[in-house]
């Protein structure tokens, strides 16, 4: 089986690639922009097929995606119209090519179209995918526990600062959860073909973050909320922690997604002496 990962040296893609590399019948193609870079050199040295391409550019895909069984794909973080055009010219030139199957990573709770154009955005592509002549399967991860990863240093210090008003649940998603879950679609076909999957482990409020952040830590960590910084902030704060299931994904996928903490653990937090 021949698949191709788009965002293969990003932090979602390179999880596809990560997990598609451990299936003995799956080859591995990656689409790139710069082929010569570093991250790409890198994915060439584990066997990985390294393509030059770009989403905005619809010649440079036909080339790529012709003769693979699979693509999966996301639009790359900017404007509304960049990640219409970007999602919209990989499903096109997947149909085109007579690709089986596209698996496509979009937000989570993309469908409420907040009115937010990159969030609109992503629906668009997700609705262009559903109408097209092609196996569609649709994932949407919610916030990235890699997001509060990053303040680890003020964590440390006993505080952690998030935008999420009190009792607020927020859905949060480990990256490489999204990569199994791909690895998995892009195999089974049948299994995932036509479904729109939530993805993510738990959704916390940031008094369950804290807590989360101190059992793992093994001291103690004040929890201090911050007013949204703008309307992408204020619409994902405002939780939508009743859209995900991870036990009835993990029951009808076979894909089991990580919490916070063993997310943490995961990344070796706690090993560090303090």
């Amino acid at each position: 089986m021949d698949v191709l990962v788009v965002g293969a040296t990003g932090r979602q893609g390179g999880s596809v690639v990560d997990h598609l590399l451990s299936e003995p019948s799956v080859r591995v193609a990656a689409l790139t922009r710069r082929p010569e870079s570093d991250a790409a050199r890198a994915l060439a040295d584990r066997g990985v097929e390294v393509l030059a391409g770009d989403l905005t550019d619809p010649q440079s895909l036909r080339g790529t995606v012709e003769g693979v069984d699979a693509v999966f794909g996301l639009a790359a973080a900017g404007t509304g119209r960049t990640e219409r055009r970007q999602g919209s010219n990989l499903v096109n030139a997947a149909e085109a090519a007579g690709v089986d199957h596209v698996v496509f990573s979009s937000w989570g709770h993309a469908d409420d179209r907040p009115g937010i154009d990159h969030v609109d955005a992503k629906h668009d592509v997700e609705r262009q995918l559903a109408a097209a002549d092609v196996t569609g399967t649709v994932v949407r991860p919610h916030t990235f526990t890699t997001t509060l990863a990053r303040q680890r240093g003020a964590i440390e210090r006993g505080a952690f600062r998030f935008p999420l008003r009190p009792g607020v649940a927020l859905p949060l998603t480990d990256p490489d959860d999204v990569g199994r879950f791909v690895a998995r679609a892009v195999t089974d076909p049948e299994r995932f073909g036509g479904h729109t999957v939530e993805l993510a482990g738990e959704a916390l409020t940031i008094g369950g973050m804290a807590a989360t952040f101190e059992a793992v830590l093994d001291r103690p960590i004040e929890a201090v909320p911050e007013e949204p910084r703008g309307p992408f902030s204020e619409w994902l704060t405002a939780g939508h922690a009743e859209v995900i299931d991870p036990e009835g994904v993990a029951d009808r996928f076979d894909v089991r997604t990580r919490t916070l903490r063993e997310y943490l653990e995961r990344i070796g937090w706690g090993t560090r002496p303090g």
